[in-house]
């Protein structure tokens, strides 16, 4: 079965962390390893834009999550 929990690693410039997450918490696969690489404009400060990769049904996925509504730059 699918796990209660995954693990979250989270890189941000030199900074590491690797903590318990719920399942699909930003994860761009809902049941396989995923990875999700986040950009932002400096210069525009528009919300982040992130490039997932994911694993589905055998294939890696690729594609692009925007939310318009984030306006956090970490």
């Amino acid at each position: 079965g699918d796990a209660d929990a995954v693990v979250e690693t989270r890189v941000e410039g030199a900074k590491v962390a690797v903590n318990a997450a719920s399942p699909g918490a930003g994860n761009p696969s809902r049941r396989r390893d995923g990875l999700a690489i986040e950009f932002w404009c400096e210069c525009c400060g528009v919300a982040p834009i992130e490039l997932c990769i994911a694993q589905h049904n055998g294939a890696t996925e690729i594609g692009w999550r925007f939310d318009p509504a984030r306006t956090d730059q970490a």
